[in-house]
């Protein structure tokens, strides 16, 4: 059996947009024009082609800047005196002392994070020549920039506030870049999961499946959606860990609780006998008999990706009702969208 599940790059793109929350920043002209045209050979060629669209609009606003520390060997007083170094390099006999001072500068860690991303791109021999062509004229704009080593710890240096905040998207399509992207691997028209290997996967698509409904939802004053925190409902809480839901739906009466796991399998089979993984289970019964007692019903859901089994079957207990519900990720992302929106409405509706 192949343990790899295919899904489409546009449907790619569109879980990428909802885990980010750049649904509603790409407008409805750009998502048309990135696949009406546009026919891509692997995920980095959609991952190029709207980098390049957010690169244009960063250039027309124009870098955001920062202070960086220069240190320079000066005849003249600038910012502070290195007097050890000026000894070590024996500048005094020139009359010079060295000098280090802050000046603001385009040459920050997020534009060379980005330069390394579109290096990366360059290099990768995939590429359509169109947009092969397109990032070296970016590049052009970052000939002043540092050339750095980026790796996971990198992103986490970055500090966002008010003025380089249009800054996230780019960065969220660099660390994908970074993290995904081998350099001459061969690629398929469909991205291909191992679902035995690529933890990340999992991580978006729970993310995804959060964040569309939060979108869904974003008018309904009257229903919350939320990655929530449930307490034990036991005499004591210390020491005891605390439960963290992947996505919790609910209004005044109603809760619905999803738990999203990637998995090829949702059956296993135990002495030939299929049955749903007992920990999934029992964590999200869990979730179900800790949660807030006020809601009159309580709705809990394990959300698998549609790969090898395909199961919807919904189940009872007193005023709890429990459900396997099955996304089918290679199929349009409307029929994906019909599918999400049907979990809902069975239950709020």
């Amino acid at each position: 059996m192949n343990n790899n599940i295919k899904i489409p790059i546009k449907n790619i793109y569109y879980m990428l947009s909802y885990a980010w929350n750049i649904w509603n920043v790409i407008d409805e002209d750009y998502q048309k024009e990135i696949f009406s045209d546009e026919e891509f050979d692997n995920i980095y060629n959609v991952m190029a082609y709207i980098l390049i669209m957010f690169l244009d609009k960063l250039i027309k606003r124009g870098f955001y800047k920062g202070y960086i520390t220069l240190e320079e060997d000066l005849s003249f007083l600038k910012g502070k005196i290195d007097f050890s170094k000026s000894i070590k390099r024996n500048t005094i006999n020139y009359k010079k002392l060295v000098c280090s001072y802050n000046i603001l500068s385009n040459d920050i860690l997020f534009n060379r994070i980005i330069k390394s991303s579109l290096n990366k791109l360059i290099n990768y021999k995939n590429i359509d020549n169109d947009i092969h062509q397109k990032l070296i004229n970016l590049n052009h704009y970052f000939i002043k920039i540092k050339n750095i080593e980026v790796n996971n710890k990198t992103f986490k240096l970055l500090k966002y506030n008010k003025n380089n905040m249009h800054y996230k998207i780019i960065i969220n399509i660099c660390k994908f870049i970074h993290k995904n992207l081998m350099v001459n691997k061969n690629s398929d028209e469909d991205f291909f999961i191992d679902f035995n290997e690529d933890k990340r996967m999992h991580l978006l698509y729970e993310k995804f499946v959060l964040n569309f409904y939060k979108f869904h939802f974003r008018n309904n004053k009257n229903i919350k959606v939320k990655n929530k925190t449930i307490k034990w409902n036991i005499n004591d809480n210390e020491y005891i860990p605390l439960m963290k839901t992947d996505i919790m739906i609910y209004n005044k009466e109603k809760c619905l609780i999803i738990d999203t796991k990637f998995y090829k399998n949702i059956l296993i089979n135990n002495n030939d006998k299929f049955s749903i993984r007992s920990t999934h289970l029992y964590q999200i019964f869990s979730y179900m008999s800790n949660v807030n007692k006020r809601f009159k019903t309580i709705k809990g859901i394990l959300l698998y990706p549609l790969c090898i089994d395909n199961l919807n079957k919904e189940y009872k207990l007193e005023n709890k009702l429990f459900a396997i519900n099955t996304l089918d990720l290679s199929k349009d992302f409307k029929t994906m969208e019909k599918q999400l929106v049907n979990i809902l409405n069975d239950f709020f509706i």
